[in-house]
């Protein structure tokens, strides 16, 4: 290919992840674009969401399907990766974040 050039996503991405509830999930929304991705909470208690486009997120913990924490304008650089945790254990967040 002559004169084409390979644009990598990881150029153009960065990547939100952390600790949270063991099954839960977790989503990403931007408040650019309105564009959502989500994964599940791994065994060990760690997620992921990779190759986000550039620009400000809401990241929700969700338990059974509902909302219980939110993390409001979450940063996301070129190449990077932010660093988003929920602190509390599965059942609990929902209380946590009604308390505060």
């Amino acid at each position: 290919m002559v004169g084409s050039v390979a644009v990598q996503a990881q150029a153009t991405a960065g990547h939100i992840f952390g600790k949270a509830p063991a099954g839960d999930t977790v989503r990403a929304k931007s408040t650019t674009n309105g564009m959502q991705r989500h994964v599940e909470v791994d065994e060990k208690g760690r997620y992921m969401l990779s190759s986000l486009p550039v620009g400000v997120y809401t990241v929700t913990l969700e338990e059974n399907g509902k909302p219980v924490v939110k993390h409001l304008n979450v940063g996301v650089i070129v190449g990077r990766g932010i660093k988003v945790d929920f602190d509390c254990t599965q059942g609990e967040c929902g209380q946590l974040a009604n308390n505060q």
